[in-house]
């Protein structure tokens, strides 16, 4: 199985997590969360927190922050890795070791923060793809935390919705459910029964924060074969169930979706 998922430590362009701020002032909000947080390695758990923080800066998806005494420390070794953030300030690092497991670079802070982020002193965090499992009170979350100012909304249409592909009209419906998610694009979803070419499962999986774990699917259509261009959720959260098991279209340079 391929797991696709965004990267929760990379910079993501034109992504703006958290309210937005004016241009002139700093793209960067720490505030406090009110949410349990747990982590785990294996079968240890190294994060157990009700004093969270989450950091929302401009093009990172969102970040918890955790007090030292939130964290089992003697797990945690500082190793001699410095960077520097204009934002934030210099950030020290520290390794994971734990049964002979030994995980480098697993978590940062900054001790000594810049005085507009001295909020942040000793606080730390981690790389979420290092820890195996994550989760919000009782709930197992993939991926990142989710930003408490992006909304999800799943609502029946009765657009009329008509979906080409290479020039060939492969659905034409007045039943979608449209996906209405902040700083994004509409999305719609359909029946899967609806789309009329053949369908193939992909051993591809996308696993969202806020939607759940979709299935991704492939055309093959007049000897073509467009991979991985139909996405299923097969196990939406709660807040979207209605989208459960329909099905939407990726981006491709071959496909035109006409709406009334």
């Amino acid at each position: 199985m391929i797991i696709k998922e965004l990267d929760a430590n990379k910079m993501i362009e034109n992504y703006h997590s958290g309210p937005k701020i004016n241009e002139y002032n700093q793209n960067i909000i720490l505030e406090k969360s009110e949410k349990w947080i747990r982590g785990r390695i294996n079968d240890e758990i190294i994060i157990d927190s009700k004093k969270t923080f989450i950091l929302l800066e401009k093009g990172h998806l969102p970040i918890y922050y955790f007090p030292k005494e939130s964290i089992k420390m003697d797990l945690l070794i500082k190793n001699t890795k410095t960077t520097f953030c204009p934002l934030k300030g210099e950030a020290s690092y520290w390794d994971f070791n734990y049964k002979n497991q030994n995980i480098l670079d697993m978590a940062w802070c900054y001790e000594n923060p810049i005085q507009q982020q001295r909020e942040l002193r000793g606080l730390f965090a981690f790389y979420w793809n290092k820890l195996d499992n994550w989760y919000e009170e009782a709930e197992e979350i993939y991926s990142y935390p989710r930003d408490p100012y992006v909304r999800v909304d799943a609502l029946k249409s009765s657009r009329n919705v008509k979906i080409f592909l290479d020039d060939n009209l492969i659905l034409t419906t007045n039943r979608s459910v449209i996906l209405f998610e902040t700083h994004k694009k509409p999305k719609y979803f359909f029946p899967i029964n609806d789309i009329k070419v053949n369908l193939v499962f992909s051993e591809k999986i996308f696993r969202c924060p806020y939607k759940g774990i979709s299935n991704y699917l492939s055309i093959k259509d007049n000897n073509k074969t467009f991979k991985d261009i139909v996405m299923q959720y097969t196990e939406p959260r709660p807040e979207v169930s209605i989208l459960k098991n329909l099905v939407c279209f990726e981006n491709n340079n071959l496909l035109s979706i006409i709406i009334d």
